[in-house]
């Protein structure tokens, strides 16, 4: 897929549902996502309940910024380390398999 980020107008557009996400989003990302104390186990769950689509035995480590939940797919078997940020303003689709690092 191509992209002309010249035309590119992120933020526009949202609907009322998508801004309402957002909001309820942003402090679980900047609170909980950061935190040493929220296990890695939930955070895939957390991601699902905003509408990403993961596989089985994902595991997230903390600091992982998700600018947009709904549009990230992650496979099975897949490791997102500390402080890896997923800037999403369109479909992001990671395979089977991956380690994504900073």
């Amino acid at each position: 897929m191509q992209r002309n980020l010249n035309v590119f107008a992120g933020g526009t557009g949202f609907t009322l549902p998508a801004k309402m996400r957002l909001v309820l989003w942003f402090p679980i990302q900047h609170v909980f996502f950061k935190s040493f104390l929220f296990p890695s186990r939930l955070r895939p769950k957390a991601l699902s309940v905003f509408g990403a689509t993961l596989g089985s035995r994902v595991l997230i480590r903390r600091g992982v910024r998700v600018q947009f939940p709904w549009n990230l797919t992650i496979g099975n078997d897949c490791w997102i380390g500390e402080e890896v940020w997923f800037i999403n303003h369109e479909k992001v689709t990671i395979g089977n398999d991956v380690c994504v690092s900073q």
